[in-house]
């Protein structure tokens, strides 16, 4: 069927985002509209090829361009390119190790005689090795009953690493409601015994989906005994009185303060991180203070001193209270969760045929924290009036 000259086609892209819902037949002419397109934020690793893909229909067949740093940008053109006929899509090989030549930010335009589509901007990003600054072994030295923190201070990247604290013998320091490792990568002792005594405590840092691992410089910890001013009672007694001088509250290593602002984004996963020192060890309880705890959707994990909320909404925000308490008292720390939100849709546009004369009403609605500014564009120009 071909589309009668009576009948106008308005096809209009809501700035948004784009949508792929279609409800025109294919064999009506029609102005392109983008189906398939990398994410807006791509991260690409060291053993990665890179493939940034923008995928269209209509009729007549599209035509691509693309747009780098908002410069016209022709991978045809582009030896260490490879594009694909009939298609947007584009692959560099990552055989000579020139990726980061191609970081950017990317956009596809779709377009034929009818209109033009275009994609979400495509946020390209390189991943690199992750590597520790070089520095000498450090030697730390405590007495038996204080808290200490060895320091991971793991390398910074687009992509997450995975923290692990081993020996010199590739074996897992144990770890426990005592000693136990926190979300920044350090490791956390509320309270030191002697068999924490160690000459090879090692911080690794391994990027995720390769197996590149980067190694921190061994740390000694030297745990001292704690010695009585003349000490002249039995090795049992004088343990039993040192412990006693050590007995304290708890007192928060981290966070520091009383409370805290978080900001979380809807559909991530919130953490917030409670790890206090004192003697005996303290014991740390979740509750949100305006409201019920997401139970379905939320867990304590690393010995209750983490508080993880999947998929976060809007009304997971609110104020949260972390609490250590021992034999002695109770420390508390509050956590103000403001949730915000990228634009997405509540009603997304969607492409249709209207006659001649008729009314057309093209819906967008869209969601968001901040509140989203909408914006109408017409074949990639924008909409007056």
């Amino acid at each position: 069927m071909s589309l009668s000259t009576n009948t106008l086609l308005l096809y209009l892209l809501c700035w948004a985002t784009w949508s792929s819902s279609m409800e025109i037949p294919e064999e009506v002419q029609q102005p392109p509209t983008i189906t398939d397109q990398s994410p807006k934020r791509h991260v690409v690793y060291p053993t990665d090829d890179f493939v940034i893909k923008c995928e269209a229909r209509g009729n007549p067949a599209p035509h691509f361009t693309w747009t780098k740093d908002g410069k016209e940008y022709d991978p045809s053109q582009d030896t260490r390119v490879t594009t694909t006929i009939n298609s947007g899509t584009f692959t560099i090989k990552n055989s000579n190790g020139n990726l980061k030549a191609f970081q950017g930010r990317y956009r596809c335009y779709a377009s034929n005689d009818l209109g033009v589509a275009i994609s979400e901007e495509i946020v390209f990003i390189t991943a690199t090795i992750p590597r520790f600054p070089k520095e000498s072994a450090k030697r730390i030295e405590v007495e038996e009953g204080d808290p200490v923190v060895l320091q991971c201070d793991p390398p910074s990247g687009p992509s997450p690493l995975n923290i692990y604290w081993m020996t010199s013998k590739i074996q897992r320091i144990q770890q426990n409601s005592r000693a136990s490792q926190g979300l920044n990568g350090d490791l956390y002792f509320s309270n030191v015994q002697s068999s924490d005594n160690r000459n090879d405590y090692l911080c690794f840092a391994q990027l995720s989906r390769t197996r590149t691992i980067a190694q921190k410089e061994p740390i000694s910890l030297i745990v001292k005994p704690f010695v009585l001013p003349n000490d002249t009672e039995s090795p049992d007694s004088a343990f039993s009185a040192a412990n006693s001088i050590k007995d304290r509250p708890p007192r928060f290593l981290t966070p520091s303060g009383s409370s805290s602002k978080i900001i979380a984004l809807r559909d991530e996963t919130l953490e917030l991180e409670c790890i206090a020192d004192g003697l005996p060890t303290p014991q740390i309880s979740w509750a949100k203070i305006d409201g019920d705890m997401p139970k379905q959707k939320a867990t304590e994990v690393n010995f209750n001193k983490t508080l993880k909320i999947f998929n976060v909404t809007e009304f997971d925000a609110g104020k949260y209270e972390c609490k250590a308490e021992n034999v002695f008292d109770a420390v508390k720390h509050a956590f103000s969760v403001t949730v915000e939100a990228s634009p997405y849709w509540i009603k997304k546009p969607r492409s249709k045929v209207y006659f001649s004369e008729e009314n057309a009403e093209l819906e967008c609605e869209i969601g968001g924290q901040p509140q989203p500014q909408v914006q109408w564009k017409v074949n990639g120009k924008p909409l007056n009036g």
